[in-house]
């Protein structure tokens, strides 16, 4: 991967969610930082090994690697 966070990993608990605000995100990008929306999508585990992606209504969009755009509020299973 490459990127802002490139060469860093996280750990899922539970719930993952990624964005700009730093008050209810736990991967936080820098305030200025282009596409990445305050609050942006979440990683789920359900604790069993699966693992779900879903937008949080993010304004320019989530998109899964094959390109697809999830619509807001979609919930993907990885």
């Amino acid at each position: 991967l490459s990127g802002y966070f490139q060469n860093r990993s996280f750990q899922v608990n539970l719930h993952l969610k990624f964005g700009r605000d730093n008050n209810r995100c736990n991967v936080v990008f820098p305030v200025d930082y282009p596409g990445i929306s305050g609050t942006h999508c979440t990683l789920t585990a359900d604790g069993s090994g699966n693992v779900s992606l879903t937008d949080e209504g993010s304004s320019y969009g989530t998109f899964l690697s094959n390109g697809t755009k999830l619509l807001s509020g979609q919930n993907v299973p990885l």
